[in-house]
């Protein structure tokens, strides 16, 4: 009995879902109830040793019918040889969903707030890397309002998603940042199998606002990625190798993501 209960719930988990799973670079923000942990780890080879900056993500989302509440915690930690390694809790984001989900098309509408929570100073372009329009959690003492909009299409074994965002920060910008608001475009073109998905993902961030001479307004970062997402019923695991387009980290910093997202009922 046992057994046969344990194949049943076994067999319900890896049952092939019937959408594409987590991307790894973009919005994660749709019209599911999840829980999702995402591990970045940046691979820096400027040096002689190997250094690595790695980010942890702790995201929920829970939605009724076409509305939800979500939630982001970032951790980042830095492995190096020069100096001190860090181990830091980032800003917080917490937020509000509005998702209209159809058969082949689903739009999702999300505003939040990124709290300062940041414990201290870290290596914010590379431990941010993996989520090049995540980058203001680790931006110390900002608190910053998001917005955005996300399109996801499925079309037969095609799919498609595109995010359009704006950041804008509250109050004093910390003079080394500049930036107060930020511009968030990103695209994925994939193909769905039956238990896996294959993606080619673009994350965009700009600089269309600053305060003070730190920063050149108008400055866009660019990253690719290719990622692999299992697609089950209930548990989803996805892997993802990014790149870095802009030249100066282009051939020094790479990114490997590893990441589970969990439907919750």
């Amino acid at each position: 009995m046992n057994k046969a209960i344990g194949a049943l719930v076994l067999t319900f988990l890896l049952m092939p879902a019937t959408s594409f799973g987590q991307l790894a670079t973009l919005d994660r923000q749709g019209p599911d109830s999840i829980a999702l942990i995402q591990l970045d780890t940046v691979l820096d080879t400027r040096f002689d040793e190997l250094e690595r900056y790695n980010r942890l993500d702790l995201y929920g989302q829970y939605v009724i019918g076409e509305v939800g509440a979500y939630a982001n915690v970032p951790i980042g930690w830095t492995e190096v040889h020069l100096g001190d390694d860090q181990f830091v809790i980032g800003n917080v984001e917490v937020g509000a969903v509005y998702a209209m989900d159809l058969p082949t098309l689903s739009v999702t509408l999300h505003g939040g707030v990124l709290l300062p929570t940041l414990s201290e100073t870290v290596q914010r372009p590379l431990v941010s890397l993996g989520r090049l329009t995540d980058t203001g959690a680790f931006v110390e003492n900002t608190m910053a309002l998001r917005f955005g909009g996300i399109v996801r299409i499925n079309a037969g074994i095609l799919f498609a998603q595109a995010d359009l965002g704006l950041d804008y920060a509250i109050g004093d910008v910390p003079e080394a940042i500049g930036e107060d608001m930020i511009l968030r475009v990103n695209g994925a073109l994939g193909v769905g199998m039956p238990f896996f998905d294959i993606a080619l993902e673009s994350a965009n961030r700009g600089r269309i606002g600053q305060r003070g001479p730190a920063t050149v307004a108008g400055l866009f970062q660019h990253t690719v990625a290719l990622t692999a997402i299992g697609k089950f019923a209930v548990v989803n695991p996805y892997a993802s190798f990014l790149i870095p387009v802009d030249e100066e980290t282009r051939g020094e910093d790479w990114n490997v993501t590893l990441g589970v997202q969990i439907g919750l009922l």
